[in-house]
């Protein structure tokens, strides 16, 4: 009876495999740090958009609320710019993790198209190993039927 099949870079093509998994893991996680980010960014130019308007609907301010108001824009501003500088970071690492990803999806990819080649060039072995048998019991046939035609 024929052995199975097996690939002797089975433990690499698994380890790619995990490896790709954990990368793709990771992409994830990095895509949904950043969309927070970004909420958070939204939510902060909300919250100027909101004071602007507050600001500008009040008639009468006194000198210290408009101060107040300037100050808490200003804030504002200083907040919206430190979140951007974060939406950024976040996006070069989402950035980062694709590209390690695609590198990992690559590398796995060309361990299976080893473990494809290594199984079609089994299966041909084990088709040539077929075909010899049964030729070698069509020459048995031929052979006991022509000795049996000879003691007639």
């Amino acid at each position: 009876m024929p052995k199975a099949f097996q690939f002797r870079l089975q433990k690499v093509l698994d380890l790619k495999q995990q490896l790709e998994e954990l990368m793709s893991v990771n992409l994830k996680k990095s895509q949904a740090e950043l969309e927070a980010e970004k909420q958070l960014a939204d939510q902060l130019g909300q919250q100027k958009e909101q004071a602007i308007c507050a600001s500008e609907q009040l008639e009468e301010l006194s000198l210290t609320q408009i101060q107040l108001s300037r100050d808490y824009i200003r804030q504002l501003n200083r907040m919206i710019d430190a979140q951007n500088q974060i939406v950024a970071q976040r996006r070069q690492q989402v950035d980062e993790d694709r590209a390690h990803l695609l590198k990992a999806s690559q590398e796995k990819k060309v361990v299976e198209k080893l473990r494809e080649k290594h199984f079609e060039d089994y299966r041909l072995s084990m088709r040539k190993k077929e075909l010899t048998r049964e030729s070698e019991i069509a020459q048995r046939i031929f052979n006991q039927k022509a000795k049996e035609e000879v003691w007639r």
